[in-house]
């Protein structure tokens, strides 16, 4: 009799609050463990582009301070050995070092953009964590 009292006594939204309780602390663990898989992508990222990024500033800096001065030697040499005019020598000469550091460049940018693809395995578990949490209410 006392357990019959009891539970006319209990308001019929505690089964309702039982249940948002529950799945608001699955939703605070699933964002815990959600928040663990970024930071493990994000290291993953780090050590896939460093390479990358420091291929991409070497580059950079290269092309900024020496390729002129020795571009421009090379085109003396080669003008005064070949006999060509300096002005053109000068110019093939530059436009050849720009194209090797494009090739270069655009190669460093692609291995930096597949360090990016680490962040899709947080992508695709946050979408499974969302649809299973779906479910989780709409079967509450």
């Amino acid at each position: 009799m006392i357990a019959t009292a009891n539970e006319h006594r209990r308001s019929p939204f505690s089964g309702v609050i039982s249940s948002a309780s529950e799945v608001a602390g699955d939703f605070v663990e699933l964002a815990e463990l959600q928040l663990e898989l970024v930071k493990a992508d994000a290291n993953d990222f780090a050590t896939r582009s460093i390479p990358s990024i420091g291929g991409i500033l070497a580059c950079s800096v290269t092309l900024l301070v020496c390729l002129p001065v020795g571009l421009l030697g090379l085109a003396d040499v080669l003008a005064s050995q070949l006999g060509f005019d300096l002005g053109l020598t000068r110019l093939a000469i530059g436009a050849t070092g720009g194209l090797l550091s494009l090739i270069v460049f655009a190669f460093c940018l692609t291995r930096l953009k597949a360090g990016l693809s680490s962040f899709s395995n947080s992508q695709k578990q946050l979408g499974q964590n969302l649809v299973w949490l779906k479910e989780m209410i709409r079967r509450q």
